[in-house]
């Protein structure tokens, strides 16, 4: 993520933070006080590879009294309901890359069935997804999660022949 900022012209890094995210609940919230005390406004976007560092983030953004539209915030690798409660109510979070867990069960269980038979497995990757304000509502969101309207159980179902 840092390469592609620094590769944008109209960007600036101001720093990188390697925070183990098995910590975050203990680091985020001191380290949220520091980059407010250190940069004020000028910090206005924070990236994150899951959006648990956010989750303990933002309780310090607005304790500190920031506008729930101050900062940008986008997370990768997560889809959590507090991601997708942030993006829909716009509180500090404008994005995050939702992973669909409940496909990536049903295609766990489909290559399973397909090495227990003797087949390739498919190799497939589900395309990355960015929920915002604008798409949170599809595919599940209202729920607070992401599940693609794309017929996949139904598709599974038929390759299994089950009913």
């Amino acid at each position: 993520m840092a390469a592609v900022v620094r590769a944008c012209k109209q960007c600036g890094l101001l720093e990188v933070r390697d925070i183990p995210i098995s910590r975050s609940e203990q680091l985020m919230p001191a380290t949220t006080r520091e980059l407010v005390a250190r940069y004020g406004k000028r910090w206005s976007c924070a990236l994150a590879i899951n959006a648990i560092y956010f989750d303990y983030a933002v309780p310090v953004l607005t304790q500190a009294g920031l506008p729930a539209g101050a900062m940008v915030m986008l997370s990768a690798g997560d889809g959590s309901e507090s991601a997708f409660l942030r993006v829909r109510t716009g509180t500090f979070q404008t994005g995050t890359v939702a992973e669909p867990l409940s496909l990536q069960g049903w295609q766990l269980v489909d290559e399973m069935n397909r090495l227990l038979a003797g087949e390739d497995v498919t190799n497939y990757v589900f395309p990355v997804h960015l929920v915002t304000a604008a798409n949170v509502t599809a595919d599940g969101g209202e729920r607070l999660v992401y599940d693609p309207a794309n017929g996949y159980r139904d598709i599974y179902r038929r390759i299994w022949q089950r009913p």
